[in-house]
């Protein structure tokens, strides 16, 4: 490694409290879940028996995500990195590319409670540097030196914003399919598309975000809302094949 090199690491009080807020956010979404599938039972005239499954299936199926997710973030600790030296900085992630910028490319640095946000351009990319990383007055101190950084307000809003909005576009399309025509069906599909279309322009307007990321999210967007198109056509098809 270049000469004046340092690596910094995460810690493992870091490790607990991913684990810690994992489950807790786990546990939050599947009890609103349970309640919505509660209204849906309530107001449908009948119910299959197939449908009283899904509660303890999608209990598994939750506590199965936290579990891979823990895992996945125990790895994504031990191998999460941020190599910073005189004019260049890299962090290596499992869950990201390799990001790597010098001192002359970069345009911006914001600083939020979470820790700093490295902006460079040509091609435009984004580095953050959590806080909760060992030897992170020591990063933010060479950073300084090459942008001072812009102070931000707390960005909890924008990820309530998001998982709140994740999770309401995930019942929204789950309910669409299940139920019957009417107007559950309407009201779910007009959410799910209106979500859709807000992530959707969301994303293709974050110009700092990953190709890959990007794709990967608008792709799984245009298939649930391809599956739901589908599901709307179900009734025209047994019109037709009357």
């Amino acid at each position: 490694m270049d000469s004046g090199v340092e690596v910094h690491r995460l810690g493992p009080e870091s490790e607990a409290a991913a684990r810690r807020a994992m489950w807790i956010v786990v546990g939050g979404v599947y009890l609103f879940l349970l309640l919505i599938l509660a209204v849906v039972g309530f107001s449908l005239q009948t119910i299959v028996p197939l449908f009283w499954w899904l509660f303890p299936s999608t209990a598994l199926l939750f506590a199965s995500v936290a579990v891979l997710g823990n895992r996945a973030s125990a790895r994504e600790h031990a191998a999460f990195g941020i190599a910073i030296g005189p004019d260049v900085i890299r962090m290596v992630s499992t869950q990201f590319p390799v990001v790597e910028m010098v001192r002359d490319q970069v345009v911006r640095v914001d600083e939020f409670p979470g820790g700093l946000r490295v902006y460079a351009e040509g091609p435009p990319r984004v580095l953050f540097v959590p806080r909760k990383l060992e030897g992170y007055p020591r990063i933010r101190e060479m950073v300084a030196a090459w942008k001072p950084p812009q102070i931000r307000t707390s960005r909890k809003a924008d990820a309530v914003i998001t998982l709140g909005g994740t999770l309401l576009g995930v019942i929204a399309f789950s309910v669409a399919i299940m139920s019957p025509d009417g107007w559950l069906l309407n009201l779910t599909s007009a959410m799910f598309l209106g979500l859709s279309a807000f992530a959707a322009w969301r994303f293709v307007r974050e110009r700092y975000l990953d190709p890959k990321a990007r794709r990967a999210v608008l792709v799984a967007l245009g298939t649930g809302t391809a599956i739901l198109a589908f599901r709307w056509a179900i009734p025209v098809l047994r019109w037709v094949s009357r």
